[in-house]
């Protein structure tokens, strides 16, 4: 018997020791920024990143272009953690790793702003509360509009490079806000479900004192963004579909259906941002049904109620279930807003005519589709 354990002992010794190496090596090393991306994927939110150095770019693997800051950047390498480790593990190991700190946005639960430690003081000019700020042009725009008012603020275009790499100028904004922060400026009224995870970063100079930024937005929406495989390893099913192209509508349906927006991994929004891609009719009483859905609390509807961004998408097949809904629903004034936005959103002028059919049922219905037609025609 001793002499048969002797010759099982080191074989089952070898065994274990071959999984915890099969298990670490699985585990593999990312970037900082991969990282953050692979965690934005897994619990469907986003990241800012804010940095301390030197501006300076440079061509890098998978990235166009990158900051390179002096001191240290998102494409320091680290250890992934094991699944079962939660967020704030995970981010608490991240910053300890790279001397940088974390908070959630006190303005929106979906961000979490990540930045360097010694940014962390009153005189950083990211956490300067603009009195009032009204801004009507894409996002590209955003620095030069902090600039006027007196906040040293630039966009990061390196020259013979498309701009829309490191720039957005394809998002329009509309900004009118009282006692808000650059921070937010930057943040709350960007269209996220066209942003990688990481919607954008900056680098604080400390011998100008001046903020650079650099856009984080997809060139395109339709494609998933170019990591290594086991950065989408928690990427939602829905937003894998969406980006990739291909529907199940079925399963989609489902989804919203059975949904829970308390579960970090839920993945209503991006159930209902696929019946849109691909118009799918069949879906359009669910989305009608779930028009209240709130995936987070950004000034642009269709980025907050993501059914009526679907529905303005499917277009005029979702018109009678809206105008139905909008009828039996007429005290609720939430509901009447957001029908009025996907009706006008789908027929222009011409919603009112639509919606005439049926005001004196829903009066409101009609007051919210003005107003939003008069900010189209600002």
């Amino acid at each position: 018997m001793r002499r048969l354990l002797r010759l099982i002992f080191p074989a089952i010794i070898f065994f274990v020791a071959g999984c915890l190496f099969a298990v670490d090596k699985d585990l593999g090393e990312v970037s900082i920024r991969e990282y953050l991306e692979i965690l934005g994927n897994k619990y469907d939110i986003y990241f800012t990143a804010e940095l301390f150095g030197k501006t300076k770019t440079k061509a890098a693997h998978n990235r166009k272009f990158v900051f390179v800051v002096a001191d240290h950047n998102l494409d320091t390498q680290m250890k992934l953690l094991p699944q079962e480790a939660s967020l704030k593990l995970s981010l608490e190991t991240i910053c300890e790793r790279a001397g940088l700190k974390f908070e959630s946005s006190p303005t929106n639960p979906r961000v979490i702003h990540v930045f360097d430690s010694r940014l962390d003081n009153d005189e950083y000019p990211m956490k300067t509360v603009i009195p009032e700020f009204t801004f009507s042009e894409v996002a590209a725009g955003l620095p030069s509009a902090l600039t006027k008012l007196g906040f040293n603020v630039e966009a990061e275009v390196p020259s013979g490079t498309p701009v829309i790499a490191v720039n957005d100028n394809v998002s329009k904004l509309y900004i009118h806000a009282k006692n808000v922060t650059v921070r937010d400026v930057l943040t709350n009224y960007l269209p996220f479900s066209r942003y990688n995870r990481i919607l954008w970063e900056t680098l604080y100079n400390p011998e100008k004192k001046s903020v650079t930024v650099l856009f984080n937005r997809r060139g395109d929406p339709t494609q998933v963004y170019n990591h290594p495989a086991n950065v989408n390893a928690g990427r939602p099913r829905f937003e894998m579909l969406v980006k990739a192209h291909k529907p199940d509508v079925a399963e989609a349906v489902n989804a919203i259906e059975s949904g829970n927006p308390e579960s970090p991994t839920d993945q209503t929004r991006w159930a209902m941002l696929l019946l849109g891609e691909f118009r799918a009719g069949e879906g359009v009483a669910t989305l009608v049904r779930h028009l209240r859905y709130q995936y987070a609390p950004v000034e642009d509807i269709a980025e907050s109620y993501p059914a009526t961004a679907a529905l303005i998408r499917i277009g005029e097949p979702a018109t009678d279930h809206l105008l139905k809904a909008a009828v039996a629903a007429k005290d609720d004034m939430l509901f009447q807003r957001l029908a009025a936005y996907t009706l006008v959103g789908i027929w222009k002028e011409r919603a009112l005519n639509i919606i005439d059919t049926v005001s004196s049922n829903a009066p409101r219905l009609r007051v919210e589709a003005e107003k939003f037609l008069r900010d189209v025609a600002k």
